[in-house]
């Protein structure tokens, strides 16, 4: 597959994702005038959780096996916090406001790949992330009587979502995307008990017949 081509799948998977993300938001609004926020996302992942199990035949069992397993839980413990930071801004702000803080994602995931990825930020790539602030900033009014305490748990939020893609980048390199997405559930429910995460016996390698890209493809470097 040209570089090209996986780039664009990568965009249009990483399209479905803000779409679904869009749909969600909506739904955890609706869902949090009868539960909680620990309830709404304990729920979501064993739904998640069953839906990736319907795919593991097809795949297979050793697609699910990996020796990075430190790793996977960093990530999904990662993604947890973020999660939380999400749904609480969502009860807590306009989704308006919300999405528009999370817009500040790429500028952490620009800064995060940079610093543990060594992709290189040029200057045409400063600037557009520092437009991407200012107008973040000008939404938010910090300082402003309008300006929400909750603001700043979405802004933490986005960072710990930009450091989940940064692991699943790394982790694309050795991992398969179910291998990927099954953790992420696994360990997010298991975060709940005593019980640990379960350990692989060897490394998978980096691509799988018939599996999607993983949603990091969308933040592969670029030459200028």
């Amino acid at each position: 597959m040209s570089s090209s081509s996986a780039t664009l799948r990568g965009a249009l998977w990483m399209g479905g994702t803000v779409l679904s993300f869009a749909a969600m938001a909506v739904a955890v609004r609706e869902l949090q005038r009868h539960m909680g926020p620990f309830e709404i996302l304990f729920l979501r992942s064993v739904v998640m959780l069953l839906i990736v199990a319907a795919m593991v035949p097809r795949a297979g069992t050793v697609a699910l096996r990996t020796q990075r397993v430190g790793t996977h839980v960093s990530r999904n413990l990662l993604h947890l916090a973020g999660q939380y930071c999400w749904v609480y801004a969502i009860g807590a702000l306009t989704l308006a406001t919300v999405f528009a803080i999370e817009f500040t994602m790429p500028v952490w995931v620009a800064l995060l790949a940079a610093a543990f990825l060594g992709e290189r930020l040029r200057a045409h790539r400063l600037v557009q992330l520092a437009c991407g602030l200012a107008g973040v900033l000008i939404i938010l009014r910090p300082g402003a009587d309008t300006f929400h305490p909750a603001a700043l748990v979405m802004i933490l939020g986005s960072f710990c979502y930009a450091g989940t893609m940064v692991f699943t980048k790394g982790l694309s390199a050795t991992d398969t995307p179910l291998t990927c997405s099954s953790g992420w559930r696994w360990c997010r429910r298991r975060s709940r008990s005593p019980r640990r995460c379960p350990s692989g016996s060897r490394p998978w390698p980096p691509t799988c017949p018939g599996s999607p890209p993983s949603a990091s493809a969308a933040t592969r470097p670029t030459t200028a």
